[in-house]
């Protein structure tokens, strides 16, 4: 195994648990709505799904299905951001469905995360952490 790189089972698994973790560590205050969406870019080369309960919560997961990178020999490689997070990426078992295309130029911001679709590729951020990653399939990067 790589440093930095971890084998989920699945990713999706691990993020909607963490999500609902959330939600039942907050019993004390007033429940918040676990809320979800799943998208993909227009070159269906990237596929996202995000959870989140509020504005101060949430895990968003994205694999991109086709990249550049020569050590990584079955294509797909997912970057998972937890709101209070770093990125962590892995070799992903899985993938959650198609969603809703987010096409190019638009901007995307639901709970603590905040992504924006463009033609050279895909960014997204939790304005929490300030952590978040870039994604292309030339080249993938994590700040």
């Amino acid at each position: 195994m790589r440093r930095g790189v971890c084998r989920f089972g699945s990713v999706l698994a691990t993020a909607l648990a963490a999500a609902a973790a959330l939600c039942v560590s907050t019993a004390a205050a007033k429940p918040e709505r676990l809320r979800t969406s799943t998208f993909r870019t227009p070159s269906g080369n990237i596929v996202c799904q995000a959870t989140w309960t509020g504005p101060s919560e949430g895990v968003i997961g994205c694999w991109v299905l086709s990249t550049a990178r020569p050590d990584i020999r079955r294509g797909t490689y997912a970057f998972y951001l937890e709101a209070r997070g770093r990125v962590k990426r892995s070799l992903p078992n899985d993938r959650p469905g198609p969603g809703w295309v987010f096409r190019y130029g638009r901007a995307w911001r639901r709970g603590p995360f905040r992504c924006r679709s463009r033609k050279t590729g895909l960014r997204c951020i939790s304005v929490l952490s300030g952590h978040g990653f870039y994604l292309a399939r030339e080249f993938q990067r994590t700040f």
